[in-house]
């Protein structure tokens, strides 16, 4: 961080000027209204304001830590800056956006989205899933078909709350990655996540019987059907089709209601 990193620059060369030696234990409010005093006169009153706010996380820090020679320790930026909005979003409708979607569409799909399972079809339900799943882990959407269907990973944070999140497999070609899910969007997320395994559950049953029995002769025509790298679904990314979150077999879809 820019401010951070000038706030100890700063700190440092008062400390030095000071006490001919860059000492933490010497840090007092002297030394930092000195700091503010040189940064106001160096930089611009937002990025001065900014090295105020690090020099009162550095005062707290140090006094919580008993790591300087007073008692305690107390300082607060004197400098006050209101930092204004240059940009106001986009506009409430999403309208003039060739890349968003319009705010009726998002709210029509939401609202299908929250509707019980046996009122929707199975089309439905899979396209609504994964615009969940977009919507609470922006991804690319070739990331989210390719999920695992154990992506859930859950762990606690060093706070010991626990947190939930999904491993992701960038189509850049990087290594797995954990998207946590923000609290207020993990009963969509979840949600999402067990009705997608719940449609690709019989088409993951199948590949797993067809893998298990696939040099066995009585599968006889069946071979004919089966994908060339199979049972690799991304081979690499190391997810075979009998744990792909959202396989499906040939016409699932085109069934009216779920079943």
């Amino acid at each position: 961080k820019h401010s951070t990193l000038s706030m100890l620059k700063i700190v440092e060369f008062v400390l030095l000027k000071i006490n001919m030696e860059a000492n933490v234990s010497y840090c007092n409010n002297s030394v930092f209204d000195e700091c503010i005093r040189i940064a106001s006169e160096k930089y611009s009153k937002a990025h001065a304001f900014s090295i105020g706010k690090e020099l009162e996380k550095l005062s707290s820090f140090l006094s919580d830590n008993n790591m300087t020679n007073l008692s305690y320790l107390f300082w607060v930026n004197p400098i006050r800056y209101r930092i204004t909005q240059s940009w106001t979003g986009y506009d409430s409708t999403l309208e003039g956006h060739s890349r968003l979607p319009d705010i009726k569409s998002v709210i029509a799909i939401a609202e299908i989205f929250s509707k019980r399972d046996e009122q929707l079809s199975l089309r439905d339900i899979f396209t609504t899933s994964v615009l969940a799943l977009l919507m609470c882990a922006p991804s690319r959407i070739s990331e989210i078909l390719a999920l695992p269907a154990d992506c859930e990973i859950t762990e606690c944070d060093g706070k010991g709350i626990q947190r939930y999140g999904l491993r992701f497999f960038s189509a850049k070609g990087y290594e797995g990655n954990i998207k946590w899910i923000p609290t207020l969007m993990i009963p969509v997320a979840k949600k999402a996540i067990t009705r997608l395994k719940e449609l690709s559950s019989q088409a993951r049953l199948l590949a797993a019987e067809i893998q298990k029995n696939h040099s066995n002769s009585t599968m006889g025509t069946l071979k004919e059907n089966i994908p060339q790298d199979f049972p690799w679904y991304d081979r690499e990314k190391k997810i075979e089709y009998s744990n792909a979150l959202c396989l499906l077999t040939e016409g699932q879809l085109n069934q009216n209601k779920k079943k």
